[in-house]
């Protein structure tokens, strides 16, 4: 095999996240005890993944881990639980350049195709509700755009 195997991980990590809202108010543990004025707040969260690179072709494997969340008391009954479990997802991905077969297109640039899937093992997401503005519940489910970051036509 030729060409490089690129590989990452980044780790999202809160020790503890103190929050007061006025100088006068008591000083909550969002992690632990959350009171509702941080959403999405997780102790862990990490991407992690490896991507085989040639000249005109790329394959690759994106891993994502979401740590288990701790709800506010006021969203424990909606909710059906204290807490939203941990939740791993995996995406796989390969990539094209049509370069080759435009030769209109200039050396420097260049045009890639991306045939992406998420959540490869189909792994339903955990159920978590969130209030919209009007007060009603929804059930909230992670979305993704992907979009290359190589320069096309310019």
């Amino acid at each position: 095999m030729q060409g490089p195997l690129d590989t990452y991980v980044r780790l999202v990590y809160f020790k503890n996240y103190q929050r007061q809202l006025f100088s006068d108010s008591h000083s909550v543990d969002e992690l632990n005890n959350p009171e509702g004025s941080t959403s999405g707040l997780m102790r862990y969260r990490s991407n992690f993944g490896a991507s085989w690179t040639r000249r005109n072709y790329d394959f690759g494997v994106d891993g994502h881990y979401y740590y288990f969340r701790i709800l506010p008391k006021v969203e424990w009954s909606a909710q059906g639980s204290d807490r939203i479990r941990d939740y791993w997802q995996f995406d796989a991905f390969a990539q094209a350049s049509l370069s080759r077969w435009l030769p209109r297109i200039k050396h420097h640039n260049d045009l890639v195709v991306q045939l992406r899937v998420n959540n490869v093992l189909d792994k339903p997401c955990p159920r978590c509700l969130r209030r919209r503005r009007a007060g009603l519940w929804r059930l909230a489910r992670p979305h993704l755009l992907e979009v290359p970051d190589r320069k096309i036509l310019g």
